[in-house]
């Protein structure tokens, strides 16, 4: 796990001011730092290509493709949104037809949980023992909703035993232990053993989105919180479990700030995107054959 992908987001204030929802997660990659950014600000670009809502983070199909062979070898959607949780079970199952060893992985929110999308994929995914991974990131507020106004069970994680697969929760702050679990989780998928439901427990810093000050939520919360900086936590782990210096953080830190200054002047050097691919990924395409398939 390198530790540049780690400290990513301490610096995702170089970029534009909309850009709030889980760039650490999009910027993890250099070559997806770039489509990520171009996304954003919705350039032909990105992996949207110009015509996806910069905040769902899913890619166009003819973008996604080119993404899942090169980088990740399996399929990452970044819903937020509850509309494309099916859609990410979707890829699992296109993989399990395929009998490719991929894995879709998923994330939505607290919010997004509450939706029938949500309940729907993952019964979908724990009937057919889908190769998915759903990272619910339990930030504690759906917009300004408080969880004992959200849900009744104790914790997120439990649904998973209703759909006939495992949960699990961990501190989503601890930035090994999520590691971990999502690592455990990928692996059984990709091993055939079903799906794994990740319950991320944070807490959201700011608000909803750059309009929102948050007042609604309690000042002592955020102190509390605060104090669990994922960030600040990891430093001091490097610094006394890895043998980090200073100066070894300090460059990883100016690394990741050219990164992420280059990707933005990428994007912003982007062609808009053509009106008239407006429709192109919009519906279901014929794949051309495969190697040794029939025409």
């Amino acid at each position: 796990m390198s530790t540049q992908n780690l400290l990513v987001e301490l610096f995702v204030e170089e970029l534009p001011p909309k850009s709030l929802k889980k760039l650490g997660i999009a910027f993890a990659d250099r070559l997806y730092c770039s489509l990520a950014s171009a996304n954003l600000i919705e350039e032909s670009e990105g992996l949207g290509i110009g015509i996806v809502q910069p905040w769902t983070w899913f890619a166009s199909p003819r973008r996604l493709g080119v993404f899942v062979r090169d980088v990740l070898h399996q399929a990452t959607t970044q819903p937020k949104l509850h509309k494309l949780m099916p859609v990410a079970v979707g890829l699992a199952l296109a993989f399990r037809i395929r009998n490719e060893r991929r894995v879709s992985v998923c994330w939505y929110g607290d919010g997004a949980a509450a939706r029938g999308d949500a309940h729907e994929a993952m019964n979908f995914a724990g009937v057919r023992r889908l190769p998915v991974v759903f990272v619910c990131d339990n930030n504690q507020y759906a917009y300004s909703t408080p969880p004992q106004f959200e849900y009744a069970c104790a914790n997120l994680a439990d649904r998973a035993a209703a759909y006939g697969f495992e949960g699990a929760r961990v501190d989503g702050t601890d930035i090994l232990a999520v590691y971990n679990e999502a690592k455990r989780a990928i692996e059984k998928a990709r091993a055939g053993s079903g799906p794994t439901l990740v319950e991320c427990v944070t807490l959201r810093m700011e608000g909803h989105a750059v309009h929102d000050d948050a007042f609604y939520v309690p000042k002592e919360l955020l102190e509390e919180w605060a104090k669990r900086d994922p960030i600040a936590r990891f430093r001091l782990w490097l610094s006394e479990q890895a043998q980090a210096d200073e100066a070894e953080l300090s460059g990883l830190e100016e690394e990741v700030k050219t990164l992420l200054v280059e990707a933005q002047k990428l994007a912003e050097s982007s062609p808009l995107p053509d009106p008239s691919e407006l429709e192109q990924g919009v519906y279901a395409e014929p794949e051309p054959p495969r190697d040794g398939a029939d025409a």
